[in-house]
């Protein structure tokens, strides 16, 4: 038996497939991130922040994005898992990093590459003008090291850049910023 037109078919089968498939278009929410050393330096394991603006796919200030929960050890930071908030870690000066037994075996400890951990998400508001909208997010950072899902230990900064991802999830709607934050 032979087809002679299984080539379109095939191209009108897939095309169809791949409509079926296609998500439903988000918004995407307006997102964008500064970060603050404060007082952290080379050498030191000071807090660091990062000031989060998040609006609304209309473009309005978001004034009630999910504030995650506080983990159970109160050194570990947020527990972002099952939020709207996600954080990444992309980059990291090479010497930022701490010692780890990564095989019981071996005969010594090996570098592991450090991240930056939020420890807590809350939304800043005008001490002034309490019915002001709260519009900015603040992420208190600290220096870390760890297995993911394990305890995490202090570290301390590196002079350098460090690059990072905040993403915010709410329904279909969506928003990215990746942001720099330079140690001196």
């Amino acid at each position: 038996m032979k087809f002679r037109k299984t080539p379109g078919l095939v191209a009108c089968a897939l095309t169809i497939l791949a409509l079926a498939a296609a998500p439903v278009l988000a918004g995407q929410l307006p997102i964008s991130v500064t970060a603050i050393p404060l007082g952290a330096k080379d050498g030191n394991s000071n807090e660091v922040v990062i000031v989060v603006y998040l609006g609304n796919t209309d473009g309005s200030p978001k004034a009630n994005a999910e504030i995650p929960k506080q983990g159970e050890d109160p050194n570990g930071g947020v527990e972002l898992k099952g939020s709207k908030w996600s954080f990444e870690t992309l980059s990291v000066p090479d010497s930022y990093a701490g010692q780890v037994w990564k095989d019981y075996r071996q005969m010594q400890l090996v570098d592991m590459r450090g991240q930056l951990r939020i420890m807590q998400i809350f939304a800043a508001v005008n001490a002034s003008n309490p019915d002001e909208t709260r519009t900015l997010y603040v992420l208190r950072v600290l220096p870390r090291f760890g297995f993911q899902g394990g305890q995490k230990d202090p570290l301390q900064w590196r002079a350098g850049t460090y690059t990072f991802r905040v993403t915010y999830k709410d329904g279909k709607d969506q928003g990215t910023a990746l942001g720099t934050l330079v140690i001196p």
